[in-house]
């Protein structure tokens, strides 16, 4: 019963128009900056003395359906630039008329103002912002393309209320997997092995025209999104044709690395009197990565008999990135009229990076200090025809999109050499974080022990395909409250694979300690003891067998100047030496899967 009314509705809903198509017609037109040629999105158009109106969309057109014959204003408003108005009149003979808009800056009064490319683009973002039906900010593809960012992540990390979690998008302090990323308003697939979360790392930010970032749900939307939604936009062809080559390098202080290079290669054209346009683009990149990071866990103790905010374990990062390359291709056709937008958007991306993080941990359970490696090998796809038509009064939406990803991770390596004793047993810290490292005993190498070897792989593929379909219609009350009133239905189908295989290698009594520990010392390894006893820590803590943490060391490590010279960090575990003894137990048998 209920398909059927559906059913029902949605035939009045197309079928009403065709009743009312010969008393209505469309104002159609384009927005652009006169100096430039611009397209102004989000420009504010209205009809003078009524509640009808639009805004223009990321390329500066507009559409108005269902307007009564007759003679009208029609007004163009923007931030920045001077209001423009127009007569227009619809008729029998005239059911549609096409207007074009060139808006002038606004004059300022004073020294010379010169408006920069930047600027420009956000003055789009600001009247997007301002005509948007819910909380929404936009970034404008002046301003991604004009500061050096390394990617879409750091590009939406400006935008106010969010942060990034590694290439992850945090808004308003909720977790990546409570907000969705889409491109092109498709939503992409999971690039995360064990969450609903999608990371942006892998994505160029040359790619996009724009980027929106929505913090409030709309009813049009899913219902399974409580954080925010960003949406990236793919450029599209403009009206004059283009072919442009960037070639750019860059220098990270902290890896000390020459090698960032990028190429990206797009060009674009308009055919058949401006109706299809195409753009495509090409691009490659590299980079070596450093980053400082400090992080804090606070919790709520009894602090002189009052409740207080303490720090309950905090810790130091030393993360190096090489990212050995990404690689990225777009294919944009749209096909533009005054009353039809079809939009068919392909994107592939791939990234393959290795990342090794030094730690420094303190807790009330001790100081550990642990290096961990992985490899990942990231690829996205998304693909998505999408169709806005105008029947009568009514505005039609349909697509149709396909979008896939694939998340590799073959090695990750992880050691940690833990000092059971090094905060004093401490039960939490009432200090600045920064006053956290000179508490307690300080960290004992000598009697220091490492717990094993962690390795971990992992493999994921996540697939969703939808379509849907929506009908909207204006309705006007007064001449100053109108009413827009929409319906649809979605069919979404996904799936995902998803395997991890974890082995460990442990350096303690209970796994047959004594004969890993044998083979070790006859192996003839220079730098390790050749008697089972000296593996043992110089100054153990207790009787029960362990490996000493200074067998281990990374010599030549020493971050001295670590956030900017307010910590230090050194004693970290040695790569070359985890990798030795992995494939050393894995050779001898002493490889236990978990």
């Amino acid at each position: 019963m209920n398909k059927k009314l559906l059913f029902i509705m949605l035939f009045l809903f197309c079928m009403v128009p065709h009743l009312f198509a010969g008393i209505t017609g469309k104002i159609a037109g384009k927005v652009t900056d006169a100096e430039t040629g611009s397209p102004l999105p989000a420009a504010n158009v209205i009809i003078v003395g009524t509640s009808v109106g639009t805004a223009t969309d990321i390329n500066g057109r507009f559409i108005i359906p269902g307007v009564p014959f007759g003679a009208y204003q029609l007004t163009v408003s923007y931030i920045g630039y001077k209001k423009k108005t127009v007569n227009v009149t619809l008729s029998h003979a005239n059911k549609v008329v096409k207007v074009k808009f060139e808006l002038e800056h606004e004059a300022v009064r004073g020294e010379a103002v010169v408006i920069t490319a930047q600027a420009r683009g956000q003055n789009v973002a600001i009247n997007q912002q301002i005509r948007a039906r819910n909380i929404i900010h936009v970034i404008s593809a002046e301003q991604i393309q004009e500061i050096p960012e390394a990617s879409a992540a750091e590009a939406v990390g400006r935008l106010p209320g969010v942060s990034l979690r590694d290439d992850k998008m945090v808004i308003r302090g909720l977790s990546p997997h409570y907000n969705q990323i889409q491109i092109d308003g498709v939503d992409m697939a999971s690039t995360s092995d064990e969450e609903r979360s999608s990371g942006l790392g892998m994505i160029s930010q040359y790619m996009l025209g724009g980027i929106e970032l929505t913090k409030s749900a709309m009813a049009d939307q899913e219902a399974d999104i409580i954080g925010g939604t960003i949406n990236l936009i793919m450029k599209e062809a403009p009206e004059k044709p283009n072919l442009s080559i960037l070639i750019e390098n860059g220098y990270n202080m902290l890896s000390k690395s020459y090698a960032n290079p990028k190429l990206i290669l797009n060009g674009s054209n308009r055919y058949y009197h401006n109706l299809i346009g195409v753009f495509g683009q090409l691009s490659f990149e590299q980079g070596h990565g450093a980053t400082d990071k400090m992080t804090a866990v606070y919790s709520e103790e009894i602090v002189d008999a009052k409740e207080k905010m303490v720090v309950e374990s905090m810790d130091l990062n030393d993360i190096d990135n090489l990212m050995k390359h990404r690689i990225g291709a777009s294919l944009v056709m749209d096909y533009t009229t005054s009353t039809t937008k079809a939009k068919f958007s392909n994107f592939f991306s791939t990234r393959d990076s290795k990342n090794n993080t030094r730690s420094a941990t303190f807790a009330s359970t001790g100081i550990n200090h642990s290096f961990n490696y992985s490899r990942d090998n990231i690829a996205v796809l998304n693909n998505a025809l999408k169709i806005e038509h105008y029947v009568g009064d009514y505005k039609l939406t349909a697509s149709v999109s396909y979008a896939h990803s694939k998340n590799d991770s073959p090695e990750g390596v992880g050691l940690s050499i833990y000092d059971e004793r090094g905060m004093g047993h401490l039960a939490f810290f009432d200090v600045h974080p920064i006053e956290v490292p000179k508490l307690g005993n300080g960290f004992n190498i000598r009697g220091g022990s490492a717990g094993g070897i962690d390795n971990t792989t992992t493999y994921s593929e996540n697939s969703q395909s939808s379509t849907n379909f929506d009908v909207q219609k204006h309705f006007e009350i007064t001449n100053w409250i109108g009413i827009d009133l929409k319906m649809g239905g979605k069919y979404k189908n996904q799936a995902k694979k998803y395997d991890r295989t974890y082995h460990s290698i442990y350096f303690v009594y209970d796994r047959d300690w004594r004969g890993l520990m044998t083979e070790l010392a006859n192996s003839g390894i220079e730098w390790l003891p050749n008697t089972v006893e000296a593996f043992e820590p110089e100054e153990p803590y207790n009787a029960t067998p362990v490996f000493a943490g200074t067998l281990l060391l990374d010599e030549d490590y020493r971050e001295d100047d670590f956030l900017l010279g307010d910590y230090s960090l050194n004693n970290m575990p040695d790569e070359d030496k985890i990798r030795f003894l992995l494939d050393f137990a894995k050779e001898k048998d002493f490889y236990w899967k978990v």
